[in-house]
């Protein structure tokens, strides 16, 4: 028993770092996710597009912004892509120019029907990105992205893994109507949206009415423990940063699995328990302009 509450416990800490980044995500952390359409919760830009011409010459930049003295430097080779509709973010745009890894990149753990393996000319396909921090080009949302998600693909987890970025796109646009939706996945894809971690330098934290936080609550409480393949992020993927501090100062803990229930079951059973009876209790905060 002892093992299995140990365990349970370290998968939270790791799942607690989920979804929380804007950019590119370090390895270790974008490994925690279970499908590709999740990095466009951490897109700027998401188009779909078609590859108009591929440069020979390498930039040699970092993904990510410096931290300290040492700087990974990675070979980035520059696509220019038509853009034949936009999601998500800045409007109007016709043409972009996208900074790929030149020797490859992304990790063999999807499909090879999912993405597009080789970037070059005419090839089509949907970009989930971000600003390169320092270029005058942008890059994937995930580091560990191989690339644009399929248009083409025979294979039906392409095509669902798009329709998942629509959805997220469309609830990212009005996440306050996508609250009152119908529809659990845009409920979900909303609480997930406005509770993210986005560092707002100029804005400023300030606490949730206890009417934005009830809202909240039913949803992560409706929410299933697990991903599945109409709503793409579980409770155990959200629980612990939605609550943040709440965590410990209501003292939280996952118990013991009982006899007769899975490990699943008993941390669903207690995570809703907490919710009800904290509901009063719980303090959610978000960032607003100043």
């Amino acid at each position: 028993m002892k093992k299995v509450r140990f365990g349970l416990i370290c998968l939270a800490i790791l799942l607690s770092v989920s979804l929380v980044h804007s950019g590119p995500l370090p390895p270790d952390v974008s490994a925690a996710f279970g499908t590709p359409s999740r990095e466009a919760f951490n897109s700027n830009l998401i188009v779909f597009g078609k590859v108009a011409s591929v440069e020979k010459e390498l930039v040699e930049t970092s993904l990510f912004p410096p931290k300290g003295k040492v700087i990974q430097k990675t070979p980035l080779r520059i696509a220019t892509v038509k853009i034949s509709e936009t999601l998500y973010g800045r409007k109007g745009l016709t043409e972009i120019k996208i900074g790929f890894p030149a020797a490859g990149g992304g990790r063999p753990r999807y499909s090879a029907d999912l993405f597009v393996s080789e970037i070059k000319e005419g090839v089509e396909g949907c970009f989930l990105l971000v600003p390169h921090h320092e270029g005058d080009f942008y890059i994937y949302a995930g580091q560990f992205t191989p690339g644009p998600i399929a248009t083409k693909s025979p294979a039906p987890v392409a095509e669902r893994e798009l329709s998942h970025v629509r959805t997220i796109a469309k609830v990212m646009k009005d996440p306050e109507t996508a609250l009152k939706s119908k529809d659990l996945s845009e409920r979900v894809y909303a609480l997930n949206f406005l509770t993210k971690t986005t560092p707002t330098p100029d804005g400023k934290e300030v606490e949730r009415s206890k009417e934005e936080t009830g809202v909240l609550l039913d949803i992560l409480t409706e929410l299933p423990y697990r991903s599945n393949e109409k709503i793409i992020i579980g409770k155990n993927d959200i629980f612990y940063r939605v609550l943040g501090e709440n965590i410990a100062k209501l003292k939280f803990q996952l118990p013991l699995v009982k006899p007769g229930e899975t490990s699943d079951q008993s941390a669903n059973n207690a995570m809703n328990d907490f919710l009800k009876k904290n509901r009063d209790q719980i303090v959610l905060k978000k960032r607003v302009a100043k």
